[in-house]
């Protein structure tokens, strides 16, 4: 079975973005570029396809400028057997690579197609998705289209001999004018384009009723957690105290067994309330500055590392869903600071500029280097995942030695999410 996967090229994640002087998009002179995050794993499922033999062949494409020949080599050390260019210096539009994809398919006439958020198979096909109460395996009748999640898979690291290897393999480079006349340019029809913004909102709005449900049922366990587990506990520990009162005065031993009980019984209570406070803190249903005070004293308790907390001295409202995807993304930088930083002192700051919401998690730690090494987790990937649902976008800065810079920027109103699509 041959694969087709197609890939493209966008903005370094690490990179700080910065608008052109006429505000028409972003400046990419002379900006580190790589592979979409979501391509990668695309590339990732088919080699590993491959190398469980359901695929014979492996073959990424992509279209536009000649440059993106090195996101093709990045595909060839993956694993990809060949990569095929469709060189245009046009400004493509969506819906014209689209239609570049669709006739290349049709002249190499692959058995499967991989895209970075979708898969067209012909065949039989069984998937797995998550719901509301777990997970649910489908089996489709194809051909189907099913979106994929960052959490599909982990791709792999490329390393120098792979990277040696896939300069000297074949890349094939074709014009547009080798296929069928495809309209390239900002003249596609108005409705294509409606249809375009249409499906980008509906999506945006599916994500976010995900990500409420989730927090919605964060809320619901810990309250059971709250209630049952921690009632019954409480219970528990009483219970041992009275034995310990009624018996233990006569009988040492059993009185050191009981102590025993009474402090794993304690160590057993301290760990459910960080779980509650993990999953859902209280102080959240009071505004998103009560929970960063309650995840800065957790933090610096917890991990002996002094944290820093810079809130607006007005009155901060936001709705549920920024305070949800604002606390998660502190929550996770904090994380993230007390495993690799080795810090003394961490700093959170909250603040509005013009139209966006910037919280900042800045460490003092050891730091990386962000040019030459991309820090991959799912911590990561699933805080730029909640800045995009939203309409904003997220940046990393580091250097050795000079600590670690985690910057995210929402929009105090989600505007349409065309903008922040390559941004990842």
């Amino acid at each position: 079975m041959k694969i087709l996967v197609a890939v493209t090229r966008v903005i370094d994640a690490n990179i700080k973005v910065a608008a052109k002087s006429d505000g028409t998009g972003a400046d990419i002179a002379n900006v580190k570029m790589s592979m979409n995050p979501f391509d990668e794993i695309a590339i990732e499922e088919a080699v590993r396809l491959k190398e469980a033999g359901v695929a014979t062949e492996v073959v990424a494409v992509s279209a536009g400028v000649a440059q993106r020949q090195e996101t093709l080599r990045t595909a060839l050390a993956i694993g990809a057997d060949r990569v095929i260019l469709i060189e245009s210096n046009e400004d493509l539009q969506p819906l014209a690579v689209a239609k570049l994809l669709k006739m290349l398919s049709d002249k190499k006439q692959p058995q499967l197609v991989i895209l970075g958020k979708q898969a067209i198979a012909e065949g039989k096909a069984t998937v797995a998705r998550e719901v509301d109460g777990g997970g649910e395996t489908l089996a489709l009748t194809v051909p189907a289209v099913v979106t994929t999640d960052l959490r599909l898979n982990e791709p792999r690291y490329v390393t120098l001999p792979n990277i040696m290897k896939a300069k000297k393999k074949p890349l094939e480079t074709i014009k547009p004018e080798d296929l069928p006349a495809v309209s390239l340019t900002r003249t596609e029809q108005p409705e294509a384009s409606g249809s375009l913004r249409e499906s980008y909102l509906l999506l945006q709005e599916a994500t976010t009723r995900r990500e409420t449900a989730c927090e919605e049922e964060r809320k619901r366990i810990a309250r059971e957690m709250h209630d049952e587990l921690g009632q019954q506990l409480t219970a528990l520990r009483l219970n041992i105290s009275a034995l310990r009162i009624e018996f233990g005065a006569d009988n040492p031993e059993l009185l050191d067994r009981l102590q025993g009980l009474l402090s794993l019984c304690d160590q057993t209570m301290q760990v459910v309330r960080h779980a509650i406070v993990s999953m859902r803190p209280a102080a959240l249903d009071a505004g998103i500055i009560p929970a960063l005070e309650l995840l800065a004293t957790t933090f610096s308790r917890d991990n002996n590392i002094a944290c820093r907390l810079q809130t607006p001295k007005v009155t901060v409202v936001l709705d549920e869903e920024r305070e949800a995807a604002m606390f998660r993304i502190a929550q996770e930088a904090l994380t993230n600071a007390a495993r690799h930083a080795h810090a003394n002192q961490v700093t959170v700051s909250l603040s509005q500029a013009d139209s966006f919401w910037l919280l900042e998690v800045h460490d003092d730690g050891c730091g990386f280097d962000s040019e030459s090494a991309r820090p991959r987790s799912f911590g990561l990937l699933g805080m730029r995942e909640r800045a995009l649902i939203l309409g904003g976008q997220l940046s990393i800065t580091s250097a050795q030695g000079k600590g670690t810079s985690i910057v995210a920027r929402i929009p105090v109103e989600t505007p349409f999410p065309e903008a922040s699509i390559g941004i990842t």
